[in-house]
């Protein structure tokens, strides 16, 4: 296991934790609502699809860096689907909450996106 992976693993970790909290705090103080159980099961599931997604890349660079464009398109392809199919199963789980567990995913699958490409880019540079 390289560095970089490691220490993607220590930021997603970490990243999930606040996220979670975050999401806790904006939606019960703020917002003054209830807060689902789907920002506990899907923020760490789309943590998990980038820790595969990052994996991926780092693999397919590893092979053979041409295959990495390909790498990389179906890595964020399987993101968004696996995200779309998430939200549907939450969305139709638990529809009275699905607005405050949506827009978090939203704001977790933003955040993990940017710590994927800056761990890629540190990746690829090394």
């Amino acid at each position: 296991m390289n560095s970089y992976f490691s220490k993607f693993i220590v930021y997603a970790v970490a990243l999930t934790l606040v996220l979670i909290s975050a999401a806790y705090l904006v939606i019960s103080s703020i917002a003054n609502l209830e807060v689902p159980i789907g920002i506990y099961w899907t923020i760490p599931l789309i943590g998990a699809l980038n820790m595969f997604s990052f994996k991926m890349l780092v693999n397919a660079k590893a092979k053979n860096p041409y295959q990495f464009v390909n790498a990389f398109t179906l890595s964020m392809g399987i993101k968004f689907v696996a995200a779309a199919i998430i939200l549907l199963v939450c969305g139709l789980l638990d529809r009275e909450n699905f607005k405050p567990v949506a827009l978090s995913f939203g704001c977790a699958y933003m955040a993990f996106l940017i710590l994927e490409v800056i761990f890629v880019k540190k990746e690829l540079r090394s």
